[in-house]
Parts: structure tokens; C-alpha cells; sequence
């Protein structure tokens, strides 16, 4: 199994699942370094840490593309350890711009067409 990172949007789609996987996540963090607390064992496969590695060396390489320019543990700290419904990520005005979209309220989210959004705008490296 692979996973295929070659977009922005997939980078923040990757981020958010693993958030999804209840992982407290670290962009520096290997993923054969995460126990899971009820086991005290490696929380995943061998064979999921290695697809799991490779898809987030991917996102650190997307992320420094000329065109992006994006810092990934800024873009890691404004998912604030949470996951969500939708993630959106895409350029504005020569910025990239992320946005959580979910059914319940969270940090400054506002109500938009029955949905909680927020909109965050990265600062390029």
C-alpha cells in the first residue's frame, strides 16, 4: 500500500488522518516510535511505519517545493492535535490557506452553510 502525496491538499488530507488514528503526532517522530497506551506496544505494523514514514518524508519534501514554501509543523500546529471532518488546503493571493470544516464548534470556528469552518493562512518558508 502506498499513499500518495503530491499536493498541498494531500499533505493536509495525510495530516488530518493520522489525527484521525487518535496518534498524538510530531512531523519529527517515526512512526515505529508511537505505543499505543493500552498495549504498551508499537501502536502500528511494520509494514504501516514504513508506508507511514514515506508518505510524511513526501510531505516535507511538497511542502519545501519552490511554489509551496510551506513550514509543515506550522501547518502540524494549527491542526492543534484535532482532526476533522474536511480539510481544505489551497493558494489565495499568493499564500497558501487551510481550512477545518467540521460538524461540531472548535477554536475560532464560525458557522458557515451548517458547518463549523476556519480559515488559517500559512506563512511561507
Amino acid at each position: 500500500m502506498n499513499i500518495a502525496i503530491n499536493t498541498m491538499q494531500d499533505v493536509a488530507e495525510f495530516i488530518n488522518g493520522i489525527y484521525k488514528l487518535g496518534v498524538n503526532f510530531h512531523p519529527d517522530s517515526n512512526f515505529a516510535d508511537y505505543i499505543a497506551l493500552d498495549t504498551h506496544e508499537q501502536a502500528f505494523t511494520d509494514a504501516a511505519c514504513q508506508v507511514y514514514d514515506t508518505a510524511l518524508s513526501r510531505c516535507f519534501e511538497v511542502c519545501a517545493w519552490p511554489w509551496n514554501k510551506v513550514d509543515i509543523y506550522e501547518l502540524c500546529l494549527l491542526f492543534d492535535g484535532s482532526s476533522y471532518e474536511q480539510v481544505l488546503c489551497y493558494p489565495e493571493d499568493g499564500k497558501w490557506t487551510l481550512a477545518f470544516k467540521d460538524s461540531k464548534p472548535f477554536a475560532y470556528s464560525e458557522n458557515f452553510d451548517g458547518m463549523q469552518t476556519a480559515y488559517h493562512e500559512l506563512e511561507t518558508i
